[in-house]
């Protein structure tokens, strides 16, 4: 067994890790998080699996079996299936009031954080995010990504409208169709106090304000950023969908068809199985029931952001972020600083990530709470 205070990056054959000192391929993890517990009694754990929990008072264990090799090659898709049935056993324990309003959530993200991982398959734990031309091994069809609490949502919109062919002598003139950008702004990411249910908008949820939902159709279409806060919609697994490479985004110069498979389409789900099953089924599940996907009218982009501190102040940066881009806001040319210090949020702990030599660790991803200094 290994419990992490320091992580390395460190190069394993011809690939860069991220490593909890001293787990070597063939060891458990295991690692203990303070004070989840529900209210039922006795708690119930999840004993089957490769990844397993335990109670010991308020505090749950979590620990990963040695048969799941978590550093083969050969079984990243047998890893990640084992990581989302652990997610559904957690969803299971939170609805029977084992583990406290968002502790599935919880629970998932730390147990992410202490996977020894490639730094490419960081987001893919950290967020969900999955690239079907990045991470072939889990044979995706769908490109998409989690919304988590403290995330910030960036929305560019861009607008439909017809206008006339300049020049034009013609009357009535000719109406040509177009897109324009009409402007970008920011939803926050956020619990219902008291529930594990996701929100954009907090000043909303505070006057008790009903939002109503954006349509009568099944597939909402939102035209700004309170149709997405609805408070009959909310739920506590929140997807966006894009199309999916080599797929095309938008319509060019047509009028927009509203169709999932082109826009950008939030998916929400009250369990993480039923998340796996739209995923499995997307677009069409979205015919299935009302409310359950929403999507922005026109060549509108939504864009996940999360918050780093960065030489003593917070940015928001896009999901996907890593050290190089950071360094390359502050250098004219891409070398690591001398005093880099990088540091994460692990299990509630700020843990010192090391860099085996000056060279590596460039492309590592940022994770919500990233404190990074030079």
């Amino acid at each position: 067994m290994a419990q992490a205070s320091i992580f390395q990056v460190k190069q394993l054959g011809s690939i860069p890790w991220i490593l909890p000192n001293n787990i070597a391929s063939g060891q458990s993890l295991s690692f203990t998080i303070s004070n989840v517990s529900g209210s039922n009694t006795p708690l119930q754990g999840i004993a089957t699996g490769n990844f397993q929990l335990s109670w010991s008072g308020k505090d749950a264990t979590v620990t990963s079996l040695p048969a799941l090799n978590l550093f083969d090659p050969d079984k990243r898709k047998d890893i990640r299936d084992s990581f989302d049935q652990f997610i559904i056993a957690l969803d299971a324990l939170e609805t029977g009031n084992n583990l406290i309003a968002g502790g599935a959530r919880l629970v998932t993200q730390i147990t992410a954080q202490y996977l020894p991982l490639p730094l490419t398959e960081i987001p893919l734990y950290s967020y969900n995010l999955v690239n079907p031309q990045l991470y072939t091994f889990l044979n995706a069809t769908q490109s998409y990504i989690d919304l988590l609490p403290g995330m910030r949502l960036s929305i560019y919109y861009g607008n439909f409208y017809q206008e006339p062919f300049p020049g034009q002598q013609q009357q009535p003139p000719v109406q040509v169709p177009a897109y324009g950008g009409t402007g970008n702004g920011y939803l926050h990411v956020n619990t219902i106090a008291g529930s594990n249910k996701l929100s954009y908008e907090t000043f909303l949820d505070q006057m008790g304000v009903a939002v109503a939902p954006a349509g009568n159709s099944k597939i909402r279409i939102a035209a700004a950023a309170v149709d997405f806060m609805s408070k009959d919609e909310l739920q506590p697994y929140n997807r966006l969908f894009y199309p999916t490479p080599p797929g095309t985004m938008f319509t060019a110069v047509n009028v927009p068809d509203g169709d999932p498979a082109k826009n950008t389409t939030l998916v929400r789900a009250a369990a993480y199985v039923d998340m796996l099953n739209y995923t499995s089924s997307f677009p069409y599940c979205c015919q299935a029931a009302s409310g359950r996907c929403t999507l922005l009218f026109g060549r509108s982009q939504m864009i996940p952001e999360i918050n780093l501190r960065v030489n003593g102040g917070n940015i928001y940066v896009p999901v996907g972020t890593t050290l190089r881009h950071l360094i390359e806001r502050s250098h004219t040319a891409v070398a690591r600083p001398k005093t880099l210090q990088f540091q994460r949020n692990i299990n509630q702990n700020l843990v010192n990530i090391n860099f085996e030599n000056a060279t590596i660790g460039y492309d590592m991803y940022m994770v919500q709470g990233d404190a990074i200094s030079w």
